[in-house]
C-alpha cells in the first residue's frame, strides 16, 4: 500500500474537467450570491466585465511577482516551484499546465476575501469575472503550448511572447492572454 503524502496530495496534477467544473460552479455561485445580496443583474454583469479586464493586470502581477518569486527561504522556493516552477521545468508536459487544484482554490478564496474586504458585495461578480478569465488563461496556455494556434494570428502572437518567457528564464513576457502589461511595464 502506497504511503500517504500531504505534499503530493496538495500539489497533485488536477483533473482538467473537474478543475473547470469546480471553477465554473464558483463563478456562478459568486454572481448569484452578489445578486442575492442585493446587486442588480446589470450591476453584476458590469462588475463581471470589470473583473474580466482586471484579470489582465492580475495575470501579469501574479505571474511576475508570485510565480517567479525569488526567496532565500527553502519552503517558499519549494512552494513556488510546486505551483509554477514545475511548469518551466516540464513545459511540454500537459499535466504541468494548471496550477494544482488545492493551491488554486486557496488563492481564489484569498482573492475573494480580499475583494469583499475592499469593495463589499461588488466583490462577488468582480471575482467571478477574474475567475472566468483564469479559465480562459488555462485554455490559451494549453493551446499555445500544444500548437493548437497555427491558424490563429492572435494565438501565434501570444505563443511567440510566451516562448520568449520560457527561453528567457522567466525574466520577461509575463502575460499569457495579453501583452498589454508587458508593454506597459517594459517586460517584452
Amino acid at each position: 500500500m502506497k504511503k500517504f503524502s500531504l505534499i503530493s496530495f496538495l500539489f497533485q496534477v488536477p483533473n482538467p474537467v473537474l478543475y473547470d467544473v469546480c471553477f465554473y460552479i464558483v463563478d456562478a455561485a459568486a454572481v448569484g450570491y452578489g445578486i442575492y445580496q442585493g446587486m442588480s443583474l446589470w450591476a453584476s454583469m458590469i462588475m463581471f466585465l470589470v473583473g474580466v479586464i482586471l484579470w489582465v493586470v492580475l495575470e501579469y502581477l501574479i505571474h511576475r511577482y508570485i510565480f517567479h518569486m525569488k526567496s532565500n527561504n527553502v519552503i517558499v522556493r519549494k512552494l513556488v516551484y510546486s505551483i509554477h516552477g514545475v511548469h518551466h521545468a516540464h513545459s511540454h508536459d500537459n499535466d504541468k499546465m494548471f496550477v494544482p487544484f488545492i493551491p488554486a482554490m486557496v488563492m481564489a478564496a484569498l482573492l475573494l476575501h480580499l475583494l469583499i474586504m475592499l469593495v463589499g458585495v461588488v466583490g462577488y461578480p468582480l471575482f467571478a469575472g477574474i475567475i472566468f478569465m483564469h479559465q480562459i488563461y488555462n485554455y490559451v496556455h494549453i493551446m499555445i503550448h500544444t500548437e493548437a494556434y497555427k491558424e490563429n494570428k492572435l494565438l501565434q502572437s501570444l505563443r511567440n511572447n510566451h516562448i520568449k518567457h520560457h527561453t528567457g528564464y522567466g525574466e520577461k513576457c509575463f502575460g499569457v492572454t495579453s501583452t498589454v502589461c508587458d508593454k506597459l511595464f517594459n517586460t517584452l
